[in-house]
This record gives C-alpha cells, structure tokens and sequence, in this order.
C-alpha cells in the first residue's frame, strides 16, 4: 500500500436533506490544516468481579475538529450558510451574471453537512466520509502579509471509510484568492488604519448531548448565546480607539475585503463584507515593551439590537455564482 502525504489533502462538502443521512459531496477546498477526529468512549465493566479488568465496551461515538483554509472569492458560499443560518441571492447592480449573497444570523441553523476528509490517498478507501456535520465556529484572520484565512470548528455523528469522490477545486490562480492587503476597516463608516484583525462566529451548539437508543452524537443545537467576538491591533497613535474602550462606546464596525474584477459584464470587484452594526470595545491601557512603534490591542464584542433580533452581524459576498 502506497504512503499517504500532506500535499495531497483537502476537503469535500455536501448538504444534506435530512441530519445525519450522508450525501455526496459537492464542493471542494484545499487545506492549510486539518484535524478531524472521529471518537469511540470505551468504557470499563463496572462489575466488582475480579482483580483485573475483563471487559471494555464501547458506548458513544461522535466526531470533531477543524480545517483552516485559505479564503476564496467563490465556491465557500455552503459553508458561509451553515455558520450563520440564512442566505438570500439578488442580482449584482443591474449586472446580467453578477450577485450578491447575503448571509444573516438565524435562530436554527441549516439540516447539516456530509464531510470528506482526504488524508493523502483517495483511491484505496482512504477518504474519512463524516455525517451530521455541523459548523461550531468559524474564524476569520486578516493580516497584511498572509492570505485570508478561515479556520472552521465542526462536529457530527458518523465516521465511514470510502473512495473519495474526485475533487474539482475553486480557481486558486490569483484572481479568487483573497489577500490580506485587500482587507480596509471602517468604524462608523470611516477608514481606520489597522495592523490585524481576528473575528470568530460561536454558534453556541451542544456537541455533548445523547440520547437512548443511540451510540452516536444527537443533533446539536444551540445551549447558549452564539457569540461573535474578535480582536484588532492598530499603532497607538491617539485616544480616539481608546476612549471608546474606556467609555463603552458603541460603533459600527466593518471590514471589506475587496478584490479584483469578478469579470461580469459590469467589471464589478469581487468582495467579502463583514457588517457588525454595534460593538463594544474591550481592551487596556498599551504596555511598552521596546523602542518601537506602541501598539493598542482591542478585543471586541458584537451586540444585536435587541432581544430576538438576529442583526449583530451580517455578511455580504459579491460573486458571478448563481445561487448558494
């Protein structure tokens, strides 16, 4: 049997119909990482009998982990959906084959995605197929010298060995590739000058929930708030950001990431766009700890508007693909 290698890894994903029932998958990625683990709790008898240990069986079963990716213009719109819960398409400004996918936070999340890990070797069974998947968290890192990177938290129910289903992969030629010098942050809708930025989407799921009759995990739903939180680091050129940390000021805050023509017929950019009407700022007074530049880093926290309201935040994807 053939050694399996890194260089040949990636990811597959499908949506499914009905939680936990695999279907083929139809999306592709490359991988930065991946690690996905499929889990089986023995446990010993819990009989007194005997001075040594006769039985281990096994009880549950279930599977999690994560994948990081670089971010593409086009071909992730799935995966988008599934962390936050609705999607609508329209028409890109009058443009025949140019769209707009809008994703907004939802109270239940879509039925679930069929995973396929490929660790190397497609062709000898070796493709760990996983259903009932569900996306925990996602988490979004822009910086100036890296591509943009998602790392995606998931779990589910079902671990199978299959030949994996050939792989078409999004254009990584330049064009859909997504780069961190793209990237601009806007408080209140003005540009501000930011070294870096992390954002993360907590779906607030129960992955530990069981019920009788069953080995595996029981659909996850959400047990708390989801959270959406993240962290900027800019030079300390004055008080401004930091007054609005020290005063609990609310502002809105976005990052627009902005790339070439998607080549409709318009000539419209391709972009990512990330709305977060209110947040609130966290942080603290700089330290110093060298001759250089004083940098402020500011945790963050998105609020909605309400109670029930579903607005804290929103994301905008501008593309030629027709539909999520």
């Amino acid at each position: 049997m053939p050694d399996t290698f890194g260089y040949n890894a990636a990811i597959g994903w499908g949506d499914e119909s009905v939680w936990g029932t695999a279907v083929a998958v139809t999306k592709f990625s490359e991988v930065i990482s991946m690690d996905i683990k499929n889990s089986v709790e023995r446990q010993e008898s819990p009989s007194t009998r005997g001075l040594s240990e006769r039985r281990r069986q096994d009880y549950l079963k279930s599977w999690s982990g994560s994948f990081e990716v670089e971010y593409v213009y086009a071909g992730l719109e799935k995966l988008f959906d599934h962390l936050m819960g609705s999607n609508g398409t329209v028409v890109l400004g009058g443009s025949a084959t140019g769209k707009t996918h809008t994703f907004t936070l939802a109270d239940a999340l879509p039925t679930g995605l069929t995973f396929e890990a490929f660790r190397g070797d497609s062709v000898a069974a070796m493709t760990n197929k996983y259903a009932g998947g569900k996306i925990t968290s996602a988490t979004f890192t822009f910086s100036p010298n890296d591509p943009v990177k998602i790392t995606w938290n998931i779990a589910g129910k079902g671990e199978t060995f299959v030949n994996g289903t050939a792989i078409t992969y999004p254009d990584y030629s330049g064009i859909l590739l997504a780069k961190g010098h793209q990237v601009t942050c806007e408080f209140g809708d003005s540009t501000e000058v930011i070294d870096s930025i992390e954002l993360t989407v907590e779906n607030g799921l129960d992955v530990g929930k069981r019920v009788l009759g069953s080995q595996n995990l029981d659909e996850p739903k959400r047990s708390e708030r989801r959270k959406i939180t993240g962290t900027l680091t800019s030079d300390w050129a004055d008080k401004v950001n930091y007054l609005k940390f020290l005063n609990g000021t609310s502002t809105k805050l976005e990052i627009i990431c902005t790339g070439p023509s998607m080549g409709n017929d318009n000539a419209d950019p391709l972009r990512l766009h990330f709305t977060m009407p209110a947040v609130i700022f966290d942080g603290e007074t700089p330290a110093i700890s060298g001759p250089g530049i004083v940098k402020q880093t500011m945790p963050f926290f998105a609020l909605s508007s309400g109670t029930g309201a579903n607005d804290s935040l929103s994301i905008e994807m501008d593309n030629v693909t027709a539909s999520v």
